[in-house]
């Protein structure tokens, strides 16, 4: 099975984001990765858990992330 690059630029972008499922792994704005753990489907914003980060006390800390801090997101 490969993987799903989803298109969060454009036009459509804050849809594709809306919909976006747990398990996918984005990327922000300031490099750190991780994991969607829970998305309300607002469109606003999703709760990662981070596998990534430059601050490394935040390695599988969950956060809030809001639509402009993602970049990228790849999921199954």
């Amino acid at each position: 099975m490969s993987d799903t690059t989803y298109t969060l630029t454009g036009p459509g972008g804050i849809q594709v984001f809306r919909n976006l499922p747990e398990g996918a792994k984005v990327t922000l704005t300031d490099g750190a990765v991780g994991t969607i753990i829970a998305n309300p489907k607002d469109g606003g914003f999703v709760q990662v858990k981070f596998s990534e980060h430059s601050n490394t006390s935040m390695i599988g800390a969950e956060e809030f992330v809001f639509f402009n801090q993602v970049v990228s997101a790849v999921g199954e």
